[in-house]
C-alpha cells in the first residue's frame, strides 16, 4: 500500500477529477489525504479522505482569487500571483505535513505550484500533474499556445509562431519570480516556462483522449491523456424531487451555468428570453451557490422552470440537449451521457473546449460577445432537428471507452 497526498485548489472543477482518481486509488488499497481550502473540506471529507487544511496559506486570499477568476476584470496576472505568491506558505503547511504523514507520491494540481516548483526537487518526491482540463496546455511544435487551437483553423494560423512569442515575452516576468524562489531553497533556475517545467515532472495526466485534443504527437513521454475523471456529487446524495417532475411529452432542454459562472448571470437571462412560448420544456438550473432571488429572470414562461444547482449527474439523463458555457467537466459529462450541446463560453477554457466539441461535431458554439436571444433559440431548434449531433457525441463517447479515466490514472500513479 503507498500514500498519496492530493494538493488542489478548493476549487470544484478542480477538485472534481481528484476526488474520482483518489477513489479508485482507495479500491486499490492505497491510503489517500487531501492538502485542500477550508470550501472543500466538507465534500473530501465526506468521501472518507483525510483532510490537512490549509494553514500557513490564507483561506481568504485563495477564496477572492476564485471569485476573480470569473469577473469581467479577471486578469491571468492576478491568479498567478496567487499561485507564486504562496508557494512560501504552502510549503510551510506541507512541511508539517511531512512530520506526521509522509507520503509516497503528491499528485498535484497543475496551478498549485508548491509542490511542482520546490517540493519534487526538495524531498525527492516524485510529483504527479493532474490537469482539470480536458486538452494538454503543455506547448509543443504542433501547438506553440495551447488553450488557442481554435486559431489553427482560421487565417491567423501563420501567426501563431509570432503570437506565442510575444505571449512569451509579455509573461516573462513569471518564470524569473518562479527562479527568485527556487534560489531561495538552492534550486537551480527552470530553462524556459512554469507550464514547460511541469512537462517534466515524472507523470503529467490529462483527463481527455488523444483524439478529442487533436491527436498531438509533440508532447514529452511524462503526458498520458486517461479520459474523462468525473465526480460532481456524494455517492449518497439522490436526484431532487423536481428531476421527475419534468414532462416528457415535449423535448428537454436544460440550461446550467454549472460551479464556476460570470457574477452576471447573462446565459440564463438568454435562454429565458429567447426559448420562452416555444414547444420545449426547459429548466434554468442556476450556478452553485446562487441564490434564485438575485437573478432577476423577470416573469418566466409556462415552459421554463428556474431550480437551484444540481450536480450535472442528476440533470444530463433528462436532457434532450444541454445549454451551458463548456468548461472542460461540464464538456466531457455531457458526451458521456451522448447529450449534444448548445456552448456558450465566456471565461477560462470556455472558449478552447467550445471549439473542440463543435468541431466534433457534438454541438453548436456561439461566442459569448456573439450570443442572442434569438441566436440561442436558432441554435437550439438545430441541435434537436438535426440527429446527427447526438450520434456525434456518441461517437466521441465510444472513443473515451477506450481511456477508463480515473482507473487509468491510478494505474499510472502506482507505476511512480
Amino acid at each position: 500500500m503507498s500514500r498519496f497526498l492530493f494538493t488542489v485548489w478548493p476549487l470544484r472543477t478542480h477538485l472534481n477529477p481528484f476526488l474520482s482518481v483518489a477513489q479508485a486509488l482507495r479500491q486499490r488499497g492505497h491510503e489517500v489525504a487531501f492538502y485542500t481550502g477550508a470550501s472543500a473540506l466538507h465534500s473530501v471529507r465526506k468521501q472518507g479522505f483525510r483532510c490537512f487544511p490549509f494553514q500557513a496559506v490564507d483561506d481568504a486570499r485563495v477564496e477572492r482569487a476564485i471569485r476573480g477568476l470569473a469577473s469581467s476584470n479577471w486578469l491571468p496576472g492576478r491568479w498567478q500571483e496567487l499561485m507564486l505568491g504562496t508557494v512560501p506558505e504552502q510549503l510551510r503547511d506541507l512541511e508539517d505535513i511531512w512530520k506526521s504523514w509522509q507520503p509516497d507520491a503528491v499528485v498535484c494540481d497543475m496551478a498549485m505550484w508548491g509542490p511542482i516548483l520546490i517540493l519534487h526537487e526538495l524531498k525527492r518526491v516524485p510529483v504527479a500533474v493532474l490537469s482539470h482540463i480536458a486538452t494538454c496546455i503543455l506547448p509543443g511544435a504542433e501547438n506553440p499556445m495551447p488553450g488557442m487551437k481554435r486559431l489553427l483553423g482560421t487565417p491567423a494560423r501563420p501567426l501563431t509562431p509570432a503570437l506565442a512569442w510575444i505571449m512569451r515575452l509579455a509573461s516573462a516576468g513569471v518564470p524569473r519570480a518562479a527562479n527568485k524562489l527556487r534560489k531561495t531553497w538552492g534550486l537551480p533556475p527552470l530553462s524556459g516556462t512554469v507550464t514547460e517545467f511541469t512537462g517534466k515532472l515524472p507523470l503529467y495526466l490529462i483527463p481527455g483522449t488523444p483524439r478529442f485534443d487533436g491527436k498531438r504527437r509533440d508532447l514529452p513521454p511524462s503526458a498520458h491523456y486517461v479520459g474523462p475523471c468525473l465526480w460532481d456529487k456524494d455517492c449518497d446524495q439522490t436526484a431532487p424531487e423536481w428531476i421527475g417532475k419534468v414532462p416528457k411529452d415535449l423535448p428537454r432542454v436544460i440550461v446550467s451555468e454549472g460551479t464556476l459562472y460570470p457574477e452576471k448571470p447573462r446565459l440564463l437571462q438568454m435562454a429565458a428570453r429567447g426559448l420562452a412560448n416555444l414547444p420545449l420544456n426547459v429548466v434554468l438550473v442556476a450556478g452553485e451557490g446562487r441564490r434564485l432571488e438575485s437573478l432577476n429572470l423577470g416573469p418566466l414562461a409556462p415552459n421554463i422552470r428556474l431550480e437551484n444547482w444540481t450536480p450535472l449527474s442528476a440533470v444530463l439523463p433528462i436532457a434532450d440537449v444541454l445549454v451551458a458555457g463548456g468548461d472542460s467537466e461540464t464538456a466531457m459529462a455531457s458526451i458521456h451521457q451522448k447529450v449534444p450541446m448548445v456552448l456558450v463560453p465566456m471565461i477560462l477554457d470556455q472558449p478552447e473546449i467550445s471549439w473542440l466539441v463543435s468541431s466534433a461535431g457534438a454541438g453548436l458554439r456561439i461566442p459569448g460577445w456573439k450570443c442572442s436571444p434569438d441566436r440561442l433559440r436558432a441554435a437550439v431548434a438545430r441541435v434537436l432537428a438535426e440527429p446527427q449531433f447526438r450520434a456525434n457525441a456518441a461517437r466521441v463517447r465510444d472513443d473515451f471507452r477506450e481511456y477508463p479515466g480515473p482507473d487509468l490514472a491510478a494505474h499510472l500513479l502506482e507505476n511512480l
